[in-house]
């Protein structure tokens, strides 16, 4: 072979297109490494035949392409990796195919393509005749044997293109590139770009300058020794790469400093610190200046500017509120508080949605059904109180969803409460009604965004309009700082933390688009003798308690007995005069009887449904009522307990305990009236007895007494949504800690299995699929089962493990081909919604299923879902659960069970079934891919699990 590639010349080349794969696409495209730009529409992408004539004469019959509906088609690439290449001078050919629009006169956007250690190398395709196949040539060198070689579609102009008959030839070792010549370009290049910035007056450090100086010496030095192997000389040339890239950030760095140190000088004189002096953060800008002209600033440090300016400012601030003669305004401790940048600062919580008006002001849009908070919060402030002012208001709803318009003035009226706060700490106020600026006409300057007032015959709004969009509402609080104005004075103990925000309290919003608007945050310190902001504090804390103490809903007595303790200790506080230590007590002692209350309303509000819920089945009939138990002792007695007992049980409730013990007792009786339909006397692991009617809404579904298909969670305990998913599944999203569950009563001793459909994403979708390339994807959601003191579990299936390509549904999510490098699928596709999960676990897949064991009869079994990790928008989808029977004895032991998590075998004993791999972590992997420690589970033969450390090397 070398004496071969010894002969090779430009006129008279080897022909070495056998080192190739698949060069003409004979069979398939294997030995090809595809990628192309993701297009929403059809998207042909793989081997073809059919017959075409060249437009030199050749004969095509098979190649590979993309054609796409529209035109252009997006970028794409076919490329190949060649080894064991002798150094030289190579010539790649290829015959190229496409349309040329109507309009254009050639071809654009094809390349034949060539990537080797002397650099890139790529020749477009000429390509004048329409549709016609057209030979290519690319010339290039290769230097250390190695080279990718292929074809490349950037910026086409028609929506197909095809290639075939590649070939490769050698054309010997003249003419061709070495890396000596590379280095001498690279040093050139360099030098030429050097004398490019000083001849514009560039500005980079001093220390920028003096490596490059070495850098250039060290690679002339390297240039002019011929003895250098390839190796070094290749280290040589990336070194003057990377110098060059180094002076180029740092020439950017250097500008972003000059333009960074100049605002911060700008915001600072026309802030209202300037005049009373911040001795430490002037110095800080005075280095920054200092930094720039003497060249000395370190560019890796350009990020950090701001960063540090703000930390460095916010300390001298805090610093100058604790001198008697300092400054009082700390609105500058805190981040965007005019949203003049978005909501860049802000952290929302609950329901609604945050958004920025053309960064003039914020919006919380359609909070219901759970409470809303935008916050930001600071540490490091001195003790005392703080006032807190913002412009904004609460509109119930831009529709009038829940009439209040029609409402207004009318007694008795809630639809115009005002459920959106300022607030500071635990002090808050609430926020003005939208009706509480009314406008006269003339004061208008015209009536587009605004709403004249029609629905009340109250003299105060007669011929008078109000603002209705986000533009005339900023305009109104920037041409009047008094409008809209809100303040809340608040306090701030030792820990020196101030959250500052909004609350809109969406939990007691069922209607739809309410709407706050706020700007215009302004923080004042009162001072550290000034104690008015913990009575305000106070006083606020007292207030929602005692609203949530008159309020009828159902609660416990001793939620109710901890508010009036708590409101009744605090006032005998406030009388007394606060101190910091009272402040901390009872602020602490009212929070914790209001989250109580809360609690307790939640669990009473929940069993009262419970009970009516199997009330109405015993009053019912036909398949929405439990008459098929009827007959039996046991149907007699749960109608009873819930008659004689649970019914008046509601009404008096006295603890979280008892309404715990009460539904415990509720589901007990309903599991022993179920047991009575199923037989159990001939289950065995060959015909198992099928005991999922033992589970309430085990599809979170069930036909109501109209006979409709409802989702309910009905019999399910969650730390969740408290309903079913549109599609009757259920889902966990975004939630560090997760869990739904249910225990089963009245189970006979034996083995059991739990199947179930069920998903898991890691994150977001893309970061979720770079996780499991790279055998990193954590499995942070399990389904369970705990009996006496047997703990068995599950997790669910990566959502990856179902990939198609097809979509459910629109919702579902096309992913990049490059994140499944060793798919040979046309497209990768996952669910993104319930729906497209319910649609994917009804054509089986997702399907899990674990077995366990039931020690005694009538030993409580608890049944769930849970998640105790979090990554970013993760995301869980469960349904379908069935509970089957196989009896007890060793007969009927099912070959997969393990009689606990950790189970050991002993030596010699048993044999490995089937084995799974671990990280140290505990992520789960198809198998060990790189160096390193794993932990191999083996599954013996006789069901138990054995665990062992593996070094692969």
């Amino acid at each position: 072979m070398n004496f071969k590639y010894g002969s090779a010349t430009s006129a008279h080349p080897i022909d070495i297109t056998e080192l190739m794969a698949n060069p003409s696409f004979t069979d398939n495209d294997e030995g090809w490494d595809k990628w192309r730009e993701p297009a929403n529409e059809q998207d042909n992408f793989s081997r073809k035949t059919g017959s075409h004539t060249a437009s030199d004469g050749t004969e095509i019959s098979n190649f590979f392409e993309r054609w796409n509906p529209s035109s252009p088609q997006k970028d794409w690439s076919i490329t190949q990796n060649l080894t064991n290449l002798p150094d030289g001078k190579y010539r790649l050919k290829a015959y190229i195919f496409c349309p040329i629009n109507e309009g254009d006169t050639q071809a654009e956007g094809r390349y034949l393509y060539a990537r080797t250690l002397v650099g890139e190398s790529r020749q477009k395709a000429e390509i004048t005749q329409s549709q016609v196949f057209t030979p290519t040539t690319l010339d290039f060198s290769v230097v250390g044997g190695t080279a990718t070689v292929g074809f490349r579609v950037e910026g086409a102009n028609s929506q197909w293109t095809a290639v075939d008959n590649f070939s490769l030839q050698f054309l010997g070792q003249e003419g061709a590139q070495t890396l000596h010549d590379v280095l001498k370009q690279n040093i050139a290049d360099a030098e030429t770009k050097y004398a490019e910035y000083t001849n514009a007056n560039e500005t980079f450090s001093k220390d920028g300058q003096q490596k490059y100086e070495e850098t250039i010496k060290t690679a002339k030095e390297a240039a002019n020794n011929p003895q250098l192997d390839n190796e070094t000389l290749m280290g040589i040339i990336q070194s003057v790469q990377l110098r060059m890239d180094s002076l180029a950030l740092d020439i950017a760095a250097y500008k972003t400093l000059q333009a960074k140190s100049n605002e911060l000088e700008t915001a600072y004189d026309e802030s209202p610190y300037a005049e009373a002096g911040l001795p430490a953060y002037e110095d800080y800008l005075d280095k920054l200046q200092e930094g720039y002209s003497q060249k000395t600033f370190n560019p890796n440090e350009v990020d950090s500017i701001q960063p540090r300016a703000d930390r460095i400012l916010k300390e001298a601030v805090a610093e100058s509120l604790k001198s008697p003669d300092g400054i009082r305004d700390a609105t500058g401790l805190f981040t965007n508080t005019n949203f003049s940048n978005g909501t860049n600062g802000w952290t929302k919580s609950g329901s609604g949605q945050l958004s920025s008006k053309l960064n003039r002001m914020a919006e919380v849009w359609n909070a219901k059904d759970s409470d809303c908070e935008v916050y930001q919060e600071i540490n490091g402030l001195p003790e005392g109180s703080y006032k807190i002012t913002m412009q904004g208001y609460y509109s119930p709803s831009i529709t009038n969803a829940n009439n209040w318009k029609e409402n207004w003035g009318t007694e008795g009226d809630t639809s115009n409460d005002i459920l959106a706060f300022l607030m500071g700490n635990d002090a808050q106020a609430k926020l003005c009604h939208i009706m509480d600026y009314p406008i006269e006409e003339s004061a208008l300057p015209g009536t587009d965004g605004f709403e004249q007032i029609t629905w009340t015959d109250d003299p105060a709004y007669q011929n008078k309009w109000l603002t209705s969009n986000s533009t005339t509402s900023a305009d109104l609080f920037e041409n009047d700082e008094t409008c809209y104005l809100n303040s809340v004075v608040c306090y701030v103990g030792q820990d020196g933390k101030l959250r500052i925000g909004i609350k809109i309290k969406g939990s007691a919003i069922s209607w739809w688009e309410s709407r706050v608007f706020f700007d215009n945050f302004k923080i004042e310190y009162l001072g550290a003798g000034d104690m008015s902001g913990a009575t305000s504090a106070i006083n606020a804390l007292i207030e929602s308690a005692e609203s949530m103490l008159n309020q009828e809903d159902l609660t416990t007595q001793e939620a109710r007995n901890s508010l009036t303790e708590a409101i009744s200790s605090a006032r005998e506080a406030i009388a007394a005069g606060l101190t910091q230590e009272s402040y901390g007590k009872h602020v602490k002692a009212l929070n914790e009887a209001i989250t109580a209350a809360q609690n307790a309303t939640e669990a009473a509000t929940r069993f009262d449904a419970l009970v009516t819920y199997h009330d109405i089945k015993f009053m019912s009939t036909g398949d929405y009522s439990y008459e098929q138990f009827a007959g039996t002792p046991e149907f007699d007695a749960f109608k009873a307990l819930i008659s004689e007992k649970m019914v008046p049980a509601v009404e008096n409730l006295q603890s979280m305990d008892e309404i715990e013990r009460l539904t415990a007792e509720i589901n007990e009786a309903y599991n022993k009236m179920v047991a009575t339909s199923i037989d159990v006397s001939g289950a065995t692991l060959d015909s198992p007895a099928d005991m999922t009617s033992m589970l309430q809404s085990p599809s979170f579904s069930e036909v109501n007494g109209d006979g409709e298909t409802v989702g309910t969670i009905q019999g399910w305990t969650t730390n969740g949504n408290q309903y079913a998913m549109s599609a009757n599944n259920y889902e966990f999203y975004n939630l560090k800690e997760a869990d739904i569950h249910q225990t089963v009563y009245g189970l006979p001793k034996g083995y059991y299995r739990l199947a179930f459909d069920g998903l898991y994403r890691a994150g977001d979708a893309i970061p979720a699929a770079l996780s499991r390339r790279e055998g990193k994807e954590p499995q942070n959601a399990l389904v369970y089962a705990e009996s006496g003191e047997g703990k068995w579990n599950e997790p669910l299936a990566s959502i990856f493990e179902g990939m198609g390509e097809y979509k459910y549904t629109t919702g579902d999510q096309v992913l990049p081909d490059s994140l499944f490098p060793e798919s040979k699928a046309l497209y990768h596709i996952i669910v993104n919604n319930v729906s497209g999960a319910d649609l994917a676990f009804q054509e089986g897949l997702y399907a899990g299923d674990f077995s366990f064991y039931v020690s005694e009869t009538g030993q409580p079994v608890t049944i769930g879902v849970r998640k105790d990790s979090l990554v970013a928008n993760d995301w869980a989808v469960f349904d379908n659960f069935t509970l089957l029977y196989y009896g007890d004895g060793d007969a009927n032991k099912p070959d997969d069970f393990e009689s606990a998590i950790d189970g050991v075998t002993a030596e010699g004993k048993a044999k490995i079934v089937s084995s799974g791999w671990y990280t140290l972590d505990g992520v789960r992997v198809k198998e060990p891919r790189q160096r390193g420690i794993y932990i191999r589970q083996d599954l013996m033969d006789d069901g138990t699990r054995k665990a062992i450390k593996v070094m692969v090397r």
